[in-house]
């Protein structure tokens, strides 16, 4: 969200992944984990994202503050899920869109980039 944010405004800013932990209950589950489809949708849901400044990471769960969630500074249209190992659906999303990854563990375990957030897995960039 955030580089295409910046590909379309020129401006690069940093989202707030607390109002996500906190707010985002539908089907994630704050630190214990959740999926990056339902935080996009999420996003599209609000109608926006807060910024991390104004809705710092704090790095445990709290309640969702509602005060947040009326300030959108930015938006998303939608998300594509590409099907692994389908090299020609993966050229046509990253021609489109900045590129998402999501891998399990065991790749990036041999790269040193893994991380572990409640016991869930996984990693996006």
């Amino acid at each position: 969200m955030e580089s295409i944010n910046k590909i379309v405004t020129g401006s690069l800013v940093s989202l707030s992944e607390q109002e996500l932990i906190e707010c985002d209950l539908s089907y994630n589950k704050g630190c214990e984990g959740g999926l990056m489809d339902y935080a996009y949708q999420f996003v599209m849901d609000n109608h926006g994202i807060n910024t991390d400044e104004e809705y710092p990471y704090r790095a445990h769960d709290w309640e969702c503050d509602k005060h947040y969630l009326k300030r959108r500074y930015v938006t998303i249209d939608g998300y594509t899920d590409v099907p692994e190992n389908n090299e020609t659906l993966l050229l046509q999303a990253v021609a489109t869109q900045p590129h998402i990854g999501n891998a399990t563990t065991e790749a990036f375990k041999k790269r040193g980039s893994s991380r572990n957030f409640g016991g869930w897995n996984s990693f996006a960039v």
